[in-house]
């Protein structure tokens, strides 16, 4: 009897012992999860501040990729066709940290300044600007990442190109900090010519309307293009369009002569327009109108 007692209590001693051994087991691996979760979350949010918030979605392999150069006066461009080159670039843009910053970083930047541009998976534009150590995106957020970007574009080889500011990367947001980014005018575009005009009949919640009359004796072909300027100081600006992706149907549409046609045009493109005189653009035509 002695001998049973002692094998049951051997066996529920050795019952505790694996309960203990199996609740450690569990416990050890709970901790490994939760580090590999800290880790994997530290990964995560280094991802986020990193490669996710500029270049992830570039589609290297159909798509070329330019880098862009302003002085303040000049945008020069260089364009790369090379996969393998456009990876090795981003994969060195990457490797900077980031810090998230907010829009008020975009005050007082100056020349030079400089850009990329590349298509992502989906086709559409993907673009960054950079100056003194702030990065610009083209969804609008800003971050602090200092790199030598002097340095990338004297070895970047490729076609080379000159372009005006308005091209420039995200140089509709720029445009709200930074006058360079706006284009003078270095000519007065008429309200009528050749017996054809354009007027500004109503400004409302982003939407221009504007009519166009065909006094002429002719045809009047006209596109679905515009743009808009702004009056400084008496000097007229072509503003660049603040939204990425924006595209302009390639048609042509015929006003008989005689005849005249309403058209409504989007500003919300140019980004938020404070008050001031205007000038709608289109066909060498120019409506003035102002905004309270």
């Amino acid at each position: 009897m002695k001998a049973f007692q002692n094998t049951k209590q051997s066996r529920i001693i050795a019952a505790v012992a694996a309960a203990m051994v199996l609740l450690a087991g569990i416990s050890f691996l709970a901790y490994r999860f939760q580090v590999f979760g800290a880790v994997k979350s530290g990964q995560d949010r280094n991802r986020s501040q990193n490669q996710a918030l500029l270049l992830e979605d570039a589609s290297t392999d159909t798509s070329a990729l330019q880098v862009y150069w302003f002085d303040g006066s000049t945008v020069k461009v260089r364009t790369i066709y090379d996969s393998a080159a456009e990876k090795e670039l981003i994969k060195h843009i990457h490797g900077f940290p980031l810090k998230e910053a907010d829009e008020q970083a975009l005050h007082g930047l100056e020349p030079p300044f400089y850009g990329i541009w590349i298509s992502d998976t989906e086709g559409w534009d993907l673009t960054l600007a950079w100056s003194g150590g702030v990065w610009l995106k083209n969804d609008g957020s800003v971050y602090y990442g200092d790199i030598d970007f002097p340095s990338i574009w004297e070895r970047m080889e490729g076609d080379e190109d000159t372009m005006t500011v308005l091209q420039f990367p995200n140089a509709g947001r720029l445009a709200r900090y930074n006058p360079l980014f706006m284009l003078k005018s270095e000519q007065v575009i008429p309200d009528c010519a050749d017996g054809v005009s354009l007027s500004v009949e109503a400004a409302a919640d982003g939407t221009l309307t504007a009519r166009i009359h065909n006094n002429s004796r002719e045809e009047f072909t006209y596109g679905e293009y515009y743009s808009l300027q702004k009056q400084i100081d008496g000097t007229w600006y072509t503003l660049p369009i603040m939204e990425g992706n924006v595209g302009f149907p390639d048609i042509a549409c015929i006003l008989p002569a005689g005849e005249s046609t309403e058209k409504q045009y989007n500003l919300d493109i140019f980004g938020p327009l404070e008050p001031g005189t205007y000038k709608l653009v289109v066909e060498g035509l120019g409506a003035v109108f102002t905004i309270y």
